[in-house]
């Protein structure tokens, strides 16, 4: 993918954020990069029960896909998983 050095560091600020990445935070486009990306996408058609499906068949679809992972507009997406971590943890401490 031809994108420049910060916005290839950003995607991945993001990927990371949303726990798809792991790995180092730099301007190369990599393997994991790209698996990071694929993984995102089959996360959100399956939290979405395939309603929403971003489509990673092109440079210009997976460009797209980029812009509003990074505008934020898939974030309930893997928030949902974060917040349910958060209440089975919060709910061990519940006394009845």
């Amino acid at each position: 993918m031809s994108l420049p050095k910060d916005k290839r560091i950003a995607v991945k600020k993001t990927l990371s954020r949303y726990q798809l990445f792991v790995g180092r935070i730099d301007e190369r486009w990599t393997p994991g990069t790209e698996r990071a990306l694929r993984r995102g996408a089959e996360e959100i058609a399956y939290r979405s029960s395939s309603y929403s499906r971003p489509r990673l068949n092109n440079e210009a679809n997976t460009a797209i896909y980029i812009e509003k992972l990074q505008n934020g507009d898939f974030g309930d997406y893997f928030q949902k998983e974060a917040h349910a971590q958060l209440w089975s943890f919060l709910s061990m401490f519940n006394d009845g």
